[in-house]
């Protein structure tokens, strides 16, 4: 399992609640659905925080752009560091001890790097600029440059085994392999607006989904893709969309699947940005549209199981949490020190970590053994 924190959908994220949500917006019933808040416990950053993020100034600052966990122990985060002396590159930290302590490794590349998957304990890929995709195979000390023909920022990679895989870029091109990415061929999805995410729930099944309702389906390894965009959308009434844009989307079974979307509304109250979380039980060929609470929209996502949902709010100031497939949802403020959450990546249940930014200070990752109820902070190696 990973999760991407791709700087574009943030600014989108951001700017579209931003520019588009009266401070005024709420919602009310819709359906069958009820909003259910339960308060849940915080995590209240020392009073040292502060402090720590004065002395970053003169030091490295980290921004982490993407998760991977394949157990509790195992945990790996892509980063950016950037140097006082100006100099920008690329770590990854690894954990084989559920965070206890972490090694960092530089990668010695050029160009930018946007996301990470592990198959399991010691087999990973990175996919970044110009088509560059990294292969390693000693759990991320060393990596290796594999051969691509995409000249595409990829911004999401997934493998199901050891051999098969897809990397995504935003204009709709997808790269296959078979053989573990020593080789790559490409394919083109048929958008018309960028894509977000990409979910295969084995090696034949998958989907593509992005902004202005792009949704695809795959049923041949993504040799072709066929467009449900219409279909799913039309599984959300009452709505005047403006703008529906599809930000995660998982599969547990080739038939069972989800997606949370953000919706730029219009009722009488008012135009705003909803989130909305979709359910098929059929291989999307129906879905069953349930409202997220809040009006700030969704800046990330993590799909556990078709009960255990967590939800980013737009403006990542808080967490939302269902135990019971979205009938009944926590609130949850992680830190109070003014850090927004950029990303979520849960290995279960009770194990997850959550990267907090601080704007021009570095990137903070936190972590929880008990479900979200407390958080605390983890110290990352530093730099050079």
């Amino acid at each position: 399992m990973r999760t991407l924190f791709s700087l574009t959908s943030i600014l989108l994220a951001v700017i579209g609640a931003l520019t588009v949500l009266p401070p005024e917006a709420s919602f009310g019933q819709r359906g069958k659905f009820v909003p259910v808040y339960e308060e849940a416990h915080s995590f209240r950053a020392s009073s040292s925080a502060r402090e720590d993020q004065m002395r970053q100034l003169s030091s490295a600052r980290l921004n982490v752009s993407s998760m991977s966990t394949v157990s509790a122990t195992s945990v790996w985060a892509l980063a950016r560091e950037s140097l006082s002396s100006g100099l920008q590159r690329e770590v990854v930290f690894r954990t084989a001890n559920g965070g206890a302590t972490w090694e960092r490794h530089i990668i010695d590349f050029d160009g930018w790097f946007y996301d990470i998957f592990f198959v399991d304990s010691e087999t990973g890929w990175i996919a970044g600029s110009h088509g560059s995709i990294l292969k390693s195979t000693d759990a991320g000390q060393t990596w290796r440059r594999q051969q691509t023909s995409s000249q595409s920022a990829l911004i999401d990679i997934q493998f199901v085994d050891r051999n098969h895989g897809w990397a995504m870029g935003e204009g709709g091109q997808i790269l296959i392999t078979t053989d573990g990415g020593e080789h790559w061929r490409g394919k083109l999805i048929p958008a018309r607006h960028g894509l977000r995410a990409l979910h295969f729930s084995d090696r034949l099944n998958g989907w593509a989904v992005g902004e202005e309702g792009e949704a695809h389906r795959s049923q041949d390894g993504g040799a072709t893709w066929e467009t449900r965009g219409r279909q799913v959308l039309s599984s959300i009434p009452k709505f005047t969309n403006l703008v529906a844009s599809f930000r995660t989307v998982r599969f547990i079974t080739p038939q069972a699947g989800f997606m949370i979307a953000n919706v730029a509304s219009t009722r009488e109250s008012g135009s705003r940005w909803q989130a909305i979380l979709l359910s098929t039980n059929d291989s999307g060929f129906s879905w069953t549209a349930t409202v997220v609470p809040g009006d700030s929209g969704v800046l990330r996502a993590q799909l556990l199981s078709s009960a255990d949902i967590w939800v980013v709010s737009g403006l990542g100031e808080k967490l939302l949490h269902t135990l019971d497939g979205g009938r009944r949802w926590s609130s949850i403020n992680p830190v109070s020190d003014g850090g927004m959450v950029m990303g979520i990546q849960f290995s279960d249940h009770d194990l997850g970590w959550l990267v907090i930014s601080y704007g021009t200070f570095s990137d903070s990752l936190f972590h929880t053994s008990d479900g979200g109820k407390t958080w605390a902070k983890v110290e990352l190696p530093g730099g050079d």
